[in-house]
């Protein structure tokens, strides 16, 4: 639980470094940078809300459900809901 708490403050510190520097772009009127880091911005979402739903799954498991965890990951092969499932 400890390192996916870790892995969800990264994220969200990467995301104050992305919203830092699209705030510099747009005082800067750079239309190209802040189109282009807007795609990050917005795959940077997908980041800290896959972590904050790992994070959900491992405090409801507790450590006795680790692996459970872990089989639900490698079975996805992502944590977004609506991406398809992983092929064999």
């Amino acid at each position: 639980e400890e390192a996916v708490g870790l892995a969800l403050e990264w994220e969200y510190t990467v995301t104050k470094q992305i919203n830092a520097l699209l705030d510099l772009a747009a005082g800067e009127r750079d239309h190209g940078a802040h189109g282009f880091l807007d795609w990050f911005a917005r795959e940077q979402l997908e980041e800290v809300s896959s972590m904050d739903m790992l994070l959900k799954m491992v405090r409801r498991t507790g450590d006795a459900g680790l692996m459970l965890v872990e089989n639900a990951l490698a079975s996805r092969g992502t944590l977004s809901p609506s991406a398809p499932p992983a092929e064999d």
